[in-house]
């Protein structure tokens, strides 16, 4: 006998080239697995960074790491100079910086500080406009950096001394906005105590933006109070020179002073933020010593926008992960129908194989080997591909998924090549299947019941400190799925065992061959029907899941606004508000005046409230959870109150005035207050001792939302014109439009709803591709059935219908699973995520269902089955009894 001289590696190359393509495609979808997973944990990490980035953006200076204390002058030094006096000071505000660690020292720039007298009355020179002014003096080593000397020159040193020898006037330097409020310039001389001041020069700031005059916006910028009626009052501080500084040390030992690190949040990244929170509330929590006696108490609000930031990207991942985990199972499953049809193709092989005395192990380690030459090369791209892309560092833990994706390939590879008969099994369904079977089922059902019971019990997100999420509960869309796919195909042969009976005494070949057909040999098994059915529920979960979303920002966005359009000013007259009610797209309009202070006095005491007059009827208009309050309830005056206030008896007066209390509303449902508030109809301002107090905040309705823009700028330009030149400064204009538009611009936000309409699609497409595989896995029983057709007269159309009714059973069993799921599942992550922290607002949105969405989304579903079915049917008539039959065979 003459040996082979074809060696195992060269057979074995034989055997996988064999149907090349069908590895390719199992290739490429390993890849795309492989990539996926290995892209999702950096997607996320990068997302937190550019959320972070822009959250913390917005705050400014805000994130600053500011200090408040007062500043320790050294007494009994002979003529000391400004740096005896405030160098150390300085070198020691300096190092807070340098002691802060990595990686919140790495983002600490250059501190800045400024040392303030005690707030003192200057009188003006004569001549000048009548008005009081409030000034402290400022001292600021780096003083002349940010400024530029409009007219005059800068202060020069002064020799005299405040504790009592006081010589030549005292140089001061004042912004140009506070030469004008005051009405001076350079030279003007200044009663201030005991002290003279003259006015040596007027600055303006070099950037106004620079973040030195957010933190000392007295030195910039005036404050000026105009009431009618009164004279104005400016507040305001000017510099003096730091050589000055020796002669005020009692005037200085009375002031305060302040000091910030500016944090510049461009580099920060999401990995390093919760350290970055816990570092900077450890620097606040204790008071920061500085040479003689002074000191810094330091705060922040840094942490907790990392904090809030965080809570918003774990919502969010939570969301992705429950979206993208069903994706996945989708993608593993048609990874698996691929095997199965690579497997199947080899069928003949593994046969032969056998029959020449391969053992069970020898078939299976084969394809497994084949299976790893598969799936090692495409996950080690894919992999690498996800680093290019995302090259995002993160833990081991990220590798963990994707290492078992391309892992499991061989393995199931291996299981698919279990004992072989010449002649395909006929794969019966009955309502009671094996004892493995029911066991696996039980399990199955277990799992899905722990993993839902958690997600509803403990949440999905692990931890607010990084991207955090439970595997197990991340999985719970796929282990409803499979649990739900398992019991449908259970029960679904007996309603079609129903049909089978009745279709037997009737003359329809078509109903009885394609029933019995359906009954006994689906062309979709249990892989492709858990495919299908999680590929439906991913497409409805994402369509609902997204229109939830979309709603729940819409109407935060509302909430936080109060209104279409809302305007505050320092006052908001009567005739304002009708001239503003009366504009062209105007549905309602409501003026709030808000009285902080008032008292509501019942049997159980006195509680401190805040007094909200308003026309409660257009209140009501654009508002309908807030009541009308315009009618009088036996005598006394209705009000509206928060449910933060305690319980309030029959005899309630608010003021001298007598009240009863009608309505109990949520502390945030009325705008511009936030707890505390008792609401009443402004027809009872003088009654409730308030008549004359004028309304700060307006809020208006319109009738289209494109005429947003226009009644808002002509609603500005209302309040403006009636307004003094100093109250007009105090206008500030908010769309509810403009609010939505800010809310869009995260990162996060975006990339949710990007990301669901994207896992929809890529459903879509892989529900497609599932069907195809698993006809293209059930082509050799199709042939027979085909060709046996052929040989007893069946027409074209017979043979349609008996392959229509070989899949459609399964195709609509597993769609309206997939759609029930679907629909349910956001009310479970609902219940489980709060999704308050992504949409902004108090109140966590609840399911939105659009009708015409899921309609749209269940009829592309349809559509997918469709075109595979219709692919199936162009197979099955490219077949000839001749290819398909064998003498004797049937």
């Amino acid at each position: 006998m003459t040996r082979s001289r074809v060696g195992t590696p060269g057979l074995l190359l034989r055997h996988t080239s064999t149907g090349i393509t069908g590895s390719l495609l199992v290739a490429l979808l390993v890849a795309i697995a492989v990539f996926a997973t290995t892209v999702a944990p950096r997607a996320l990490v990068t997302l937190g960074t550019d959320e972070l980035q822009h959250r913390l953006g917005e705050l400014s200076s805000l994130r600053d790491i500011t200090g408040l204390g007062r500043i320790g002058l050294v007494g009994g030094l002979a003529d000391p100079t400004a740096e005896e006096l405030l160098g150390p000071t300085d070198h020691a505000i300096q190092q807070s910086a340098s002691l802060l660690r990595p990686p919140l020292g790495e983002l600490a720039g250059t501190p800045r500080w400024v040392a303030r007298t005690a707030q003192q009355d200057a009188v003006l020179p004569e001549g000048a406009p009548a008005a009081r002014v409030r000034l402290k003096l400022a001292v600021d080593l780096a003083w002349g950096d940010g400024i530029r000397i409009v007219s005059g020159d800068a202060p020069s040193a002064w020799a005299g001394s405040d504790d009592g020898t006081v010589d030549a006037p005292l140089d001061i330097a004042i912004s140009q906005a506070t030469g004008e409020a005051m009405g001076v310039t350079e030279g003007a001389l200044l009663r201030y105590g005991a002290l003279t001041l003259r006015v040596a020069g007027v600055y303006a700031p070099t950037d106004p933006q620079d973040a030195y005059w957010a933190h000392a916006p007295d030195l910039a910028e005036p404050s000026v109070s105009a009431p009618d009626g009164v004279v104005p009052t400016v507040t305001t501080s000017a510099y003096i020179s730091p050589d000055s500084a020796p002669g005020l040390l009692n005037t200085f030992a009375a002031g305060a002073l302040s000091a910030w690190i500016p944090i510049d949040a461009s580099t920060i990244t999401y990995g390093d933020a919760a350290e970055i929170a816990t570092q900077t509330r450890t620097r606040t929590a204790t008071n920061f010593t500085l040479p003689a006696a002074g000191e810094l108490r330091f705060s922040s609000r840094f942490a907790d926008a990392i904090d809030q930031t965080a809570a918003r990207v774990v919502a969010a991942s939570a969301l992705l992960a429950l979206a993208l985990s069903g994706l996945l199972g989708v993608l593993l499953a048609v990874v698996t129908l691929g095997i199965g049809a690579i497997v199947e193709r080899r069928r003949a092989a593994l046969v032969l194989i056998g029959a020449r005395g391969a053992s069970g192990l020898q078939l299976r380690g084969a394809m497994a080997l084949e299976g790893l030459i598969v799936a090692l090369p495409a996950a080690i791209l894919g992999a690498a591909a996800a680093v290019v892309l995302v090259p995002e560092p993160v833990d081991a833990s990220a590798w963990v998924l994707p290492v078992l994706v391309a892992a499991s390939v061989p393995l199931v590879f291996a299981v698919r090549a279990g004992p072989h008969d010449v002649r395909a099994r006929r794969r019966d369904l009955r309502s009671r299947g094996g004892r493995v079977r029911v066991i696996a089922e039980a399990l199955l059902v277990g799992a899905a019941a722990l993993a839902l019971f958690l997600l509803s019990r403990r949440g999905l997100a692990a931890s607010a400190s990084a991207v955090g999420i439970d595997p197990l509960l991340a999985l719970t869309p796929v282990l409803l799925a499979a649990a739900v796919c398992a019991l449908a195909l259970r029960l679904y042969p007996l309603p079609l065992r129903l049909v089978l009976d009745r279709v037997r005494g009737g003359d329809s070949a078509v109903g009885l061959v394609g029933a019995a057909r359906a009954v006994r040999a689906p062309v979709h098994g249990p892989t492709a029907s858990f495919a299908l059915v999680l590929g439906v529920t991913v497409v409805v979960f994402s369509s609902v899941l997204g229109t939830t979303l979309s709603v729940g920002v819409t109407r935060a966005a509302t909430a936080e606004a109060g209104a279409d359009i809302k305007v505050r000013a320092v006052e908001i007259a009567p005739d304002t508000l009708a001239t503003i009610a009366g504009l062209d797209g105007v549905r309602a309009a409501a003026a709030l005046t808000r009285i902080p202070g008032a008292q509501l006095d019942d049997d159980g005491g006195t509680s401190g409230v805040t007094l909200v007059l308003t026309d409660t009827a257009a209140l009501h208009a654009m508002h309908p959870e807030l009541p009308q309050l315009d009618a009088r309830d036996g005598g006394r005056i209705p009000v509206a109150v928060s449910d933060d206030l305690p319980l309030i008896g029959d005899d309630a007066r608010l003021g001298s005035a007598e009240v009863v209390v009608q309505h109990r509303r949520a502390p945030r449902s009325l705008p511009g207050v936030t707890r505390d508030w008792v609401l009443a109809d402004s027809r009872f301002a003088s009654e409730l001792g308030r008549e004359g107090i004028v309304a700060d905040l307006l809020l208006i309705a319109v009738d289209d939302a494109d005429a947003v823009d226009r009644i808002a700028a002509s609603a500005e330009r209302t309040v403006i014109d009636a307004l003094s030149e100093q109250g007009r400064a105090t206008v500030t204009v908010t769309t509810a439009r403009g609010v939505l538009d800010d809310a869009r611009s995260s990162p996060v936000i975006a990339g949710i709803e990007g990301a669901l309409p994207i896992a929809a699609g890529a459903a879509l497409l892989l529900t497609l591709l599932a069907l195809a595989l698993a006809t293209l896995a059930a082509g050799a029983a199709r042939s027979h059935l085909v060709g046996v057709l052929r040989v007893i007269g069946a027409d074209r159309r017979q043979q349609r219908g008996i392959l229509v009714w070989e899949s459609a059973p399964v195709v609509i069993v597993s769609i309206l699973v997939g759609v029930g799921l679907g629909l349910a599942l956001p009310f479970v992550v609902t219940s489980a995520v709060d999704l308050s922290a992504f949409v902004g607002g108090d109140v966590a949105p609840s399911p939105v269902i659009d009708p015409l969405t899921v309609v749209l989304a269940v009829c592309a579903v349809l559509v997918t089955a469709v075109v595979a079915g219709a692919t199936a049917l162009a197979l099955g008539r490219r077949l000839t009894p001749a290819v398909t039959l064998k003498m004797g065979e049937r």
